[in-house]
Order: C-alpha cells, then structure tokens, then sequence
C-alpha cells in the first residue's frame, strides 16, 4: 500500500522531491476540489503549517486536452486550468495560515500525464524547492 500525502509530508523530504497529492480530487472542468477531497487538503495544510522548513512549487496538472496547451477552466472561460487548480492550492494553503513566501504556483498543462485512468492526471503536486535549517 503506497504511503499517504500526509505520512509522506511528515517523513524525510529533500530538494526536487515531488509529492503527489493523490487524495485530492477536482471537479472535472474545474479549478475547484471535490468536497470529499476537503478534509484530506486540511490535513496537507497543517503537516504543512507545521513543516515550516520546507519551501515548495505547487504544480497543477490536466489531462485529456486535444488542439490546446491547457485545459478550459469552465467557470472562467480561459484556457489556464492547470493554473487555476494550483493557485486554487496556493490560495487555500494562504488562508490556512502558511506563509507565501514559501511557497509558489505553476501550470504544468498536460505535459506530464501519468498514464493509466484520467482522473489521476487531474492532479496537484507540489516539488520541494528549498529545506531551511531552523
């Protein structure tokens, strides 16, 4: 059984590490997670409020768009979902209190897709960036 987002979080990370966030899952179309992803992106918040040596790019991904880059964000009419969904993390983690300059966001698109079923490529990670000494 593959260890969860959490426990990963807790464990021994170092630079260039890339941590999957394998429970959240958004609404297809949509910048936004399912409400049962909700809890799972609260814990995540916390192991990160309490990780405050780790600085880390939140990368947003998308599967299955054909004749674009990206996908459509379909509540804003923009072709930016990858984006969307990272600043969506991004402004999530803001408001549960961890600092911004630890942290950024970017739009991977769908240039690294994970074979196997879509919905998996519909995804946040987040690389480690930075491990302070303090």
């Amino acid at each position: 059984k593959e260890p969860s987002t959490v426990s990963i979080l807790k464990g021994d990370l170092k630079i260039g590490d890339k941590i999957r966030f394998k429970e959240l899952l958004f609404r297809i179309n949509y910048s936004y997670v399912l409400p049962e992803s909700k809890k799972i992106l609260k814990k995540i918040a916390q192991v990160l409020k309490e990780r405050d040596d780790i600085y880390f790019t939140i990368q947003g991904h998308v599967c299955c768009t054909k004749n674009t880059k990206d996908a459509l964000d379909k509540q804003t009419r923009k072709h930016n979902l990858s984006t969307a969904r990272a600043k969506y993390i991004y402004d999530y983690f803001k408001k549960q209190g961890i600092d911004e300059r630890r942290m950024k966001y970017k739009g991977m698109r769908r240039m690294f897709p994970l074979g196997g079923d879509p919905k998996y490529d519909r995804r946040v990670e987040i690389e480690i960036t930075y491990i302070s000494d303090n």
